[in-house]
């Protein structure tokens, strides 16, 4: 069975990465097949390119827009 966790952010950029961390370690830890998506509504402050440079890392990690 495949999980999908998605996260909404808006300008979250003070927490994302902690964000991606934490998500990513609890998903990895208890699921073989697994994607953690952020869905971004509009950010400005940069927290869409720490997901893109984690997605870089593990392609489960993705981003919307």
């Amino acid at each position: 069975m495949k999980i999908s966790l998605v996260i909404p952010m808006f300008n979250e950029h003070s927490i994302i990465d902690e964000a991606i961390e934490t998500f990513y370690t609890f998903l990895k830890n208890k699921y073989e097949d697994f994607e953690l998506i952020f869905v971004s509504d509009g950010s400005t402050d940069g927290c869409d390119n720490a997901v893109t440079l984690a997605s870089k890392k593990d392609a489960r990690i993705r981003l919307c827009s």
